[in-house]
Parts: C-alpha cells; sequence; structure tokens
C-alpha cells in the first residue's frame, strides 16, 4: 500500500486486492483495517483533494463484492461478524466466560474504560504509555494535516476502541490493538529524524542501538507478555492437540445430534464456533454446576434436545474437584461422547 503511494502503479492493486484475500483469510478482524483505509481515503480526498487511498480501498474490498454476490453468503457473514467475532451486546443473546483482573489498578481503570483496563492487564503499565503517545503522535499527525496514509493507524485504533464498547469480549483487542500502535509509533523516527541529526550522540550506531535495546527490555520487563508468550510456545503441542479433539467433538455433534438441537459449554470458549461447524444453536458458554445448569434451562424456557459440552479439565474453585464428576453423578445429565480435553452430556430433564 506504502509502496503504491510513491510508485502509483496500478499493477500494485493487483497486489493489494491479493493482499486483502490473505488479510481475509488469516483473521476475522481484517474488516477493521480495511475500514480504517476507508475512511483515512475520505480525509485524504477532504484535505487534498487525493484518489490514491480510494482506490486502494477498492481493491481492498473487491473480494468481499464478490462474496456478497453469491446468494444468502452476505447473511452468513454478517452472522460471523456480529455474534461470532464481535459478539455485540446488542444483539448476542448468549454469554461467555471472559478474562478480568483483581488488582486494584485494574479495577480502578476499569470503572472508566474496560478496554484501557485490560490494555494494562495485558501489556501494564508500558503499554499503556505506549498507546497513548500514539494517540498523541496522531493528534500532531492531524493538526499538521499529514496525508491520510499516516492516518491509517490511527483511524484503525480509534475504530478498535470503539468497538470494544459494544462487545463482551474486549480483553482480546487490548492486545490486537498493538499491531496499528507499533505501526504508527514507527513513523516517529521519519517525523523526528531532522531533530535527532543534530544531536552528536546519535550519530553513534552503539548508542542507538543500546537505546533500542534499552527500550525493549523495559518495556517487555514492565508488561505481561512474555508469560504469555512463553505459556503458548511451551504449550503449543498440548495447544494443537486440544484444538484437534475439541474440532471432533463439534464433528460428532454434527453427525449424531438432530438438526435442531441446542448446545450451551462449560469453560470451553471454542464452541461459540458451533453454529459455523454444525448448524447447531449455540447458547453460550459458562462456568456453572447442574444444577446452575438446570436453572438455567428452565428460567430461560429453552426446550428441546439441549447438550451440554464441558471441558474435562475445569474445576470447581472451592474444592479443587473436577467440574464434571458434578455432572457425572447428575441423573439430568446423561454421558453421550468423552475424548481427552471435553466430554459431551445430553440434558435430560
Amino acid at each position: 500500500i506504502i509502496r503504491y503511494k510513491y510508485i502509483n502503479d496500478n499493477k500494485i492493486l493487483i497486489l493489494i486486492l491479493l493482499l486483502s484475500i490473505i488479510l481475509v483469510n488469516s483473521h476475522e478482524t481484517t474488516f477493521l483495517f480495511i475500514l480504517s483505509i476507508y475512511l483515512a481515503s475520505i480525509y485524504d480526498y477532504i484535505i487534498d483533494k487525493k484518489t490514491t487511498l480510494i482506490k486502494v480501498s477498492a481493491a481492498l474490498s473487491s473480494p468481499f463484492i464478490v462474496l456478497f454476490l453469491y446468494p444468502s453468503s452476505h447473511k452468513y457473514i454478517l452472522n460471523f461478524i456480529f455474534y461470532n467475532v464481535l459478539m455485540l451486546k446488542p444483539i448476542s443473546g448468549w454469554r461467555a466466560m471472559t478474562i478480568k483482573g483483581i488488582d486494584p489498578i485494574y479495577l480502578f481503570i476499569n470503572k472508566y474504560s474496560p478496554f484501557l483496563s485490560n490494555i494494562y492487564l495485558n501489556t501494564g503499565f508500558t503499554g499503556l504509555i505506549i498507546f497513548f503517545i500514539s494517540i498523541f503522535l496522531s493528534m500532531y499527525l492531524i493538526k499538521n494535516r499529514h496525508s491520510g496514509f499516516r492516518l491509517i493507524p490511527f483511524i484503525w485504533i480509534i475504530l478498535t476502541w470503539i468497538i470494544t464498547l459494544f462487545i463482551f469480549n474486549e480483553w482480546r483487542f487490548s492486545l490486537y490493538v498493538f499491531y496499528p500502535v507499533s505501526i504508527l509509533l514507527g513513523s516517529l523516527y521519519d517525523l523526528t529524524r531532522n531533530y535527532v541529526r543534530r544531536i552528536s550522540l546519535f550519530k553513534d550506531p552503539l548508542f542507538k542501538y543500546g537505546i533500542i535495546i534499552i527500550m525493549i527490555s523495559l518495556m517487555l520487563t514492565g508488561s505481561r507478555v512474555i508469560p504469555i508468550v512463553n505459556n503458548s510456545i511451551v504449550d503449543y503441542n498440548t495447544n494443537v492437540k486440544n484444538q484437534e479433539q475439541i474440532y471432533n467433538s463439534m464433528l460428532w455433534i454434527k453427525m449424531h445430534t438432530p438438526s435442531s438441537s441446542i448446545i450451551l459449554s462449560i469453560a470451553r470458549w471454542e464452541f461459540m464456533y458451533t453454529e459455523i461447524f454444525t448448524g447447531r444453536r449455540f447458547i453460550g458458554d459458562f462456568y456453572m454446576y447442574p444444577n446452575e445448569t438446570i436453572n438455567y434451562i428452565v428460567k430461560h424456557r429453552i426446550s428441546g434436545n439441549i447438550y451440554v459440552v464441558i471441558w474435562n479439565n475445569v474445576l470447581d474453585l472451592k474444592n479443587k474437584f473436577h467440574l464434571i464428576n458434578y455432572y457425572l453423578n447428575n441423573t439430568y445429565f446423561k454421558e453421550i461422547y468423552h475424548n481427552d480435553v471435553v466430554t459431551i452430556f445430553k440434558y435430560t430433564g
């Protein structure tokens, strides 16, 4: 996209179109990035009457236009975005387990902005400082009427922040937002290099690289990113096997349950995608004991073929007793499927 700004060769638009296909298949929040370019192109046209970004946004959105031409595909796409990716509060009728902090600083920030509190929870004060530096830098760019290309990351950040006001899983976006934040801060050198060059000390490569190493060390030391990444690497093979078992359980649901079945899960958020893989209705991911599950079903007048999927390793937080054992000993729940990760019960009440 940046190459097209400087070269303005229409052949690059073809590469941008291919890029959009890769983006759509890499992560479901791609639409935030594409929408950011749309809004930046409008800004660019208002400020400088330039149409370069308009052409870029048209190339990026081409695959979406093709998808929407297919019968009923647009409904599938919108349902996926609103119900499964964003889980918008006004229209998403089911609950989900979420990550919450317990330290007083998190709780204080959470009163005013759950999004900022989750940035603190995941990246510490360092992440918050970096986030606000990017916002102030963006204000500087707007004040000096910089091009829409420079403002794409800023609009991306603001759209992400706005989206978190209407969703259940805002904690996911507290890490996701650091993609545009990193890109935006990457332009800081370009804006300050004329001032930096005047300082003789900065001409020494060892000094510059030393500053970079120190800054990165401080960022990682003051954040919770290292243990998160470390756990993901150490448990990689386990995570892969878990996902395979979860997928196998979804296939079993698809092949062995009526199409009108209703699914709820206990402490396995992955089953939020049940409707996509199985076509069965999904009503939420919970942490509930058998009696609580029964009360929930009765209270909400849920009827028909009801199945409860439980993570085998989830513990009773009070007694350190596996929650699944309560379900095995309750006559209202009959075990019908089991693998190394989850067990599926049919509600017989």
